[in-house]
């Protein structure tokens, strides 16, 4: 699917040696200043790049760098030096003040970054700068994933084009409660920071926030908005819808595409869950069923067991009365007020397709919320018993 590229941004993905043959560094760059938002992980152990970054996120910026293959997380106060040395020296070699640079790294905990492959690396990526090398861009923030996530959107504000371009690596350890991935969105939008953080913030609590691979929530996570206003559009400020819809579009079309990535995944699974008493009820109880290990090792196996659904229901901490519900998977209703159907062997033939749908009817409200994630099968353990700490 085509890309829609930003005004004024370039990209560029190279090999430095941090990985032994994919791509492992890359750097977007935009030609004019950015007003920047972020969002980071709720984890209290923090990786030096978000350390670092977050002081920086609500300034102006103009150059991201990412590395993969050392997450730089665990690494003490070197870890958090060898992250600001990385700002200076992309700053230098691209003739930017350090506090126009932000940095993000995913990999192995524990290991020092290695800071000569880095320049090496930093000074080989702006030589390649380019719209195009946001292709390049896109693998080399991948680890254990096994294709680039990128969307793109395009809007009109006041009759100028504003383009939105999300890029995302994510694959395992993503339970979020903020991103639980690295994504970045690059826009020409004119946006208030206040705005751009405020729309950022909201989007990803039915986004990012909503999905589950396998329950775990990584210190590196971030997602980092840049708009340079290239566009030239009239400046969003408090009533920036139709951005907002295009943002949250950008963003939950990347986090889908993080759990259909899932690690060692074979089916991915959308939860609904309708008629909740209250929005925190209702993504309370969809987040629940969605990170069960039960729930998800049952959609592997083809097996609808409604059972393990209902019991993440109860403890979802949702106010829930199970006389009153209706569970349906891929529209074959398994349990109605109370009681069994008896349809066990008729979703079970459901269940040979690619998405479980799990539609959970709790009759108590107005409110509703979905969440998505992916079953948890074999490759899934045997990938995570052979990677690295």
């Amino acid at each position: 699917m085509k890309n829609f590229i930003p005004k004024g941004f370039l990209f560029a993905g190279v090999h430095c040696s941090i990985k032994k043959q994919r791509k492992d560094l890359g750097i977007a760059f935009s030609q004019a200043d950015c007003k920047t938002a972020g969002v980071f992980t709720t984890n209290s152990l923090k990786g030096a790049p978000l350390i670092v970054t977050a002081k920086k996120v609500s300034g102006t910026s103009r150059m991201l760098v990412v590395n993969s293959g050392i997450a730089n997380a665990c690494t003490g106060k070197k870890g958090v030096k060898n992250a600001e040395e990385t700002c200076g020296i992309a700053a230098k070699k691209a003739g930017l003040s350090e506090k126009q640079v932000l940095v993000a790294s995913t990999g192995i905990i524990g290991k020092q970054l290695p800071m000569q492959k880095m320049t090496d690396g930093i000074k080989q990526a702006l030589e390649k700068l380019s719209p195009k090398g946001v292709y390049g861009f896109s693998e080399a923030i991948l680890t254990t994933d096994t294709k680039t996530k990128t969307a793109s959107a395009k809007i009109s504000v006041n009759g100028k084009a504003v383009s939105l371009l999300g890029i995302a690596k994510g694959s395992g350890m993503v339970s979020p409660n903020m991103a639980t991935t690295l994504a970045f969105v690059f826009t020409d939008a004119e946006i208030s920071q206040a705005a751009l953080s405020a729309s950022l913030k909201k989007a990803v609590g039915s986004t990012f926030n909503a999905i589950c691979v396998d329950g775990d929530t990584s210190p590196n996570d971030c997602i980092i908005v840049m708009a340079n206003g290239m566009a030239g559009n009239h400046p969003i400020a408090k009533n920036g819808k139709n951005f907002y819809n295009a943002l949250h579009g950008v963003l939950l079309a990347l986090a889908k595409a993080v759990v259909e990535d899932g690690e060692g995944a074979s089916k991915t699974i959308e939860i609904t869950v309708s008629k909740a008493a209250s929005n925190a009820d209702a993504k309370k109880a969809a987040k629940a069923i969605v990170g069960s290990m039960l729930v998800k090792t049952a959609v592997f196996g083809g097996d609808p067991n409604w059972g393990r659904i209902l019991t993440a229901l109860g403890y979802s901490g949702a106010k829930v009365d199970f006389n009153a519900v209706r569970l349906a998977l891929n529209e074959v209703v398994l349990f109605n007020r109370g009681k069994p159907t008896g349809l066990e062997k008729k979703a079970a033939l459901k269940l040979k397709e690619k998405t479980a749908r799990i539609d959970v009817v709790l009759n108590s409200g107005k409110s509703s919320a979905k969440a998505w994630g992916c079953d948890l099968t074999l490759e899934y353990v045997k990938l995570n018993s052979r990677y690295s700490t």
